[in-house]
């Protein structure tokens, strides 16, 4: 049995291989104790499935702490956007909230010049426009719909009925 290799002392499978790994003795026994912990056959098979799991994290992004980085980064700006809308929007609370209103409107005036179309976006972003309008055009909407001179479809919205057109 001179012949034997060290894959027939090992009774290894075709297409198995090993690697060796150099490493501090405080490691192996480290391995060691968490291989008896996790019931795992052995020390190898043990390195192997953690080998295995973190290539899985890396190719789906968790281990790479670059990606982490500016993904927190990302985050974080994103949150002081939303804390910076949040303070806006509560600043117009508890405030006149009609268009004409000349405190409403000084809400949303700034020390420099700002053209129309800034202002009308910041004002229309307040939602001031969404309850003033939506509230009567939708009760409006109802009115006409129990005349059937209106009618409405979920997924399509409102449309003149036959009766509504005969005007």
């Amino acid at each position: 049995m001179a012949d034997e290799t060290w894959r027939d002392k090992l009774k290894l499978k075709d297409g198995m291989d090993r690697v060796v790994v150099y490493c501090p003795k405080t490691d192996i026994e480290q391995w060691d104790e968490e291989v008896e912990e996790n019931g795992v056959r052995s020390r190898s098979t043990y390195l192997y499935e953690l080998i295995q799991e973190a290539r899985a994290y890396r190719n789906e992004g968790f281990l790479s702490h670059h990606q982490a980085e500016n993904r927190i980064e990302e985050l974080e700006a994103e949150v002081q956007k939303l804390h910076r809308e949040l303070k806006e929007n509560n600043s117009h609370r508890g405030k006149s909230s009609r268009l004409d209103d000349v405190e409403f409107l000084q809400q949303f005036l700034k020390p420099e010049y700002q053209p129309l179309e800034e202002l009308l976006k910041r004002v229309v972003a307040s939602g001031a426009v969404d309850r003033q309008l939506r509230r009567p055009i939708e009760n409006q909407l109802y009115y006409l719909a129990e005349q059937n001179i209106a009618e409405y479809e979920r997924g399509h919205g409102w449309r003149l009925t036959q009766k509504g057109g005969e005007n």
